[in-house]
């Protein structure tokens, strides 16, 4: 597979004093995550790092894993491990909720935990790749359509180890792939996504009109998004 082309953005929004989003993009292009921070001021910040940092350090040997579900497992295992430990005094009860896609030249590994989420562009049909780890997801969603704040699995969080989810996809030459927070979700619609991502602009670039459009919408909270383009 040659390398795919890749970009991430992350910005405060309009509301929030400090930005508890990070984002990861492998410089071998093949391994990719954001991680959306929970516990306000530093807490959330340092969650976030501690997820980014655990998957930077395996970054190296992406390329060469034979199954990659069982190389992410362990990766965020670590990364769960991580936040617990230090989650303590003015830390405590923060977490991270996470997305992560790993590519090989034919599959892309989805690992998730929490409401970031995954996307995939094909021939103009967006799709989306995760499902919220929400009370919505699990008993439907509210008579009024709107989402709650409420997440059910993130990682440092709960009691014993956070349970992520895994998904693969086929690669089709051309697809786009995006990675967000929900400071994207919360504040545009998958019509709104699907029609940026179509304007086939480089990934930096599609990255800058969906931060922006997320900000022009009221921009409550962080956005982050990382845009991953398969060579066509």
């Amino acid at each position: 597979m040659t390398r795919a082309e890749a970009a991430g953005l992350t910005d405060r929004g309009l509301a929030r004093a400090n930005n508890e989003d990070a984002f990861f993009v492998d410089p071998q292009g093949r391994l990719f995550l954001i991680a959306d921070g929970l516990g306000g001021h530093a807490a959330g910040e340092v969650a976030s790092a501690l997820v980014v940092d655990t998957l930077a350090a395996a970054a190296p040997d992406a390329a060469i894993w034979s199954d990659p579900a069982p190389e992410l497992a362990a990766i965020l295992a670590r990364a769960d491990d991580a936040v617990r430990a230090q989650a303590r005094d003015a830390l405590t009860g923060m977490g991270a909720t996470v997305v992560a896609l790993h590519l090989d030249p034919a599959t892309a590994t989805i690992a998730h935990a929490g409401d970031s989420r995954a996307y995939r562009l094909r021939a103009g049909a967006l799709s989306r790749l995760t499902r919220d780890h929400t009370p919505e997801s699990e008993i439907g969603y509210r008579a009024d359509g709107r989402r709650s704040s409420i997440i059910t699995r993130a990682i440092g969080v709960g009691n014993g180890q956070t349970e992520v989810d895994f998904g693969r996809t086929d690669i089709h030459p051309g697809d786009l792939y995006l990675l967000c927070s929900d400071g994207l979700t919360d504040m545009i619609s998958d019509q709104d996504i699907a029609a940026l991502l179509g304007r086939d602009a480089p990934p930096a670039d599609t990255c800058r009109a969906l931060v922006d459009a997320a900000l022009a919408a009221g921009g409550r909270d962080n956005v982050t998004v990382l845009v991953v383009k398969i060579p066509g």
